[in-house]
């Protein structure tokens, strides 16, 4: 065997590279007739006749010549012999044939994204489909928007607290955890769907930065949006107090994402109906499970993280794999557990954000005064019965409808979780939101 020189093992390598590209487009003849055809018609307006366009199918066996003829010349000159000058002419055509090939490869290629890009104006001169088109848009944007407003939020809020404790977010994005009690029945299941492609977009969607607000009153330090809805830039102005906290990439402009993490479980009779007489909750299911897998990558990005941060995570992943969906209560107590140890930031929602979402509340703040304040089970329950009872929730319902009442039946009743069930006398039925 004649030992191949260092140019000749980068044609190996370039030629193998070539036959996988080759096979990977295999599949793609009816996306490059569409766009020969549409060019015809293009030169038939021109009345630019007697053209004979390139098809795919002519490319893709362009592309199988020149291949044939590479193997060819690789196999020659392996035969001939050691010699750098006897073997410079064969090295120098076999270049010349790959570079052949790579230029075939670059036309197809541009004829690929060509045809997506027709396809897709094609699809818009339907008016069904064009509207569909701009609907999923709006919806998107819609959900996007609240989406920025609630994380800027929660990173306010979180900057206030943590201070001391604040990591370099250009380094490590700091962790939103979403958690939402929608059911999979109904129009929820769309509400389900739109967050859950929101949450996973926004890392790569949308940025964050700080700037030093010359102002030292609050009101007046209104963040800006600037970019198009494929990439955002969210510039947040701080006053001097809690910008001189922030480590030295953040004061010197550097962006950063988030890392939102989306969870479900739906709680009411609803859910019941999806998962007993629909038979069909594995949206919950998917998006719990996909959950859980992606805060394990979040924890194992960590450099520095609690024995009691890790112990949680495990526990909840062996959790949800054991029940993603079904009221599994200890998912939600776990992932707030989860959430804290890693200094995240705590998002739950519901429909309306009243009812459901003040159980969740009320439940988290009853553990949170149980692993601080050393209460007995019974105690914590006593206080979150106060809590809804006599908490802020209730004034939140009257913002919302007008009257301080949870939205729940007695119906209901049977079907939501104790840890979730309203005291007697604050909730009443068919009060619309």
């Amino acid at each position: 065997m004649i030992p191949a020189t260092s140019s000749e093992v980068q044609l190996v390598e370039v030629k193998e590279n070539l036959l996988f590209l080759h096979l990977a487009t295999s599949n793609v003849v009816s996306l490059g007739l569409i766009l020969a055809q549409n060019i015809v018609n293009c030169l038939v307006l021109l009345q630019e006749k007697h053209v004979i366009t390139d098809s795919l199918d002519s490319q893709l066996d362009t592309i199988e010549a020149f291949l044939i003829s590479l193997n060819t010349k690789m196999a020659v000159i392996d035969s001939v012999p050691n010699n750098e000058d006897s073997r410079k002419e064969y090295v120098k055509n076999a270049r010349h044939t790959f570079n052949s090939v790579l230029d075939a490869m670059l036309q197809l290629t541009e004829n690929l994204l060509d045809a997506q890009l027709l396809g897709l104006v094609l699809a818009l001169k339907k008016s069904n489909d064009c509207q569909l088109y701009f609907h999923i848009q709006l919806r998107s944007d819609l959900v996007l928007s609240q989406a920025i407003t609630i994380v800027t939020t929660g990173l306010l809020a979180l900057l206030e607290q943590e201070l001391t404790e604040l990591p370099d977010w250009s380094i490590i994005s700091p962790l939103v955890t979403v958690f939402s009690f929608l059911s999979c029945y109904g129009d929820e299941r769309g509400m389900m769907e739109d967050a859950g492609e929101c949450w996973a977009s926004l890392q790569d969607r949308v940025l964050f930065k700080f700037l030093h607000s010359t102002s030292s009153v609050a009101s007046v330090c209104v963040p800006t949006v600037s970019g198009d809805r494929s990439k955002l830039i969210v510039q947040v102005p701080l006053p001097h107090s809690i910008y001189q906290g922030l480590s030295e990439s953040l004061r010197s402009g550097s962006t950063f994402s988030v890392n939102a993490v989306f969870w479900n479980l739906g709680i009411n009779h609803e859910a019941t109906f999806s998962q007993s007489i629909a038979g069909d909750s594995s949206l919950e299911q998917s998006i719990n499970l996909a959950a859980a897998k992606a805060l394990v990558s979040y924890t194992s990005s960590l450099k520095n993280i609690s024995h009691t941060a890790e112990e949680l995570v495990a526990e909840l992943t062996t959790t949800v794999e054991a029940n993603p969906s079904n009221k599994n209560i200890s998912i939600f107590r776990l992932v707030m557990a989860a959430n804290a140890a890693l200094h995240g930031i705590a998002v739950l929602c519901c429909k309306s954000g009243k009812d459901r979402t003040s159980m969740a509340i009320t439940y988290e703040e009853g553990r949170i005064i149980r692993e601080n304040c050393g209460v007995t089970a019974e105690q914590m329950g006593e206080m979150i019965v106060c809590l809804r009872r006599e908490g802020v929730r209730r004034e939140n319902c009257r913002k919302n409808i007008g009257r301080a009442l949870y939205s729940f039946s007695p119906f209901q009743m049977h079907f939501i979780p104790k840890e979730f069930r309203p005291p007697s006398g604050t909730f009443a039925q068919g009060i619309s939101s």
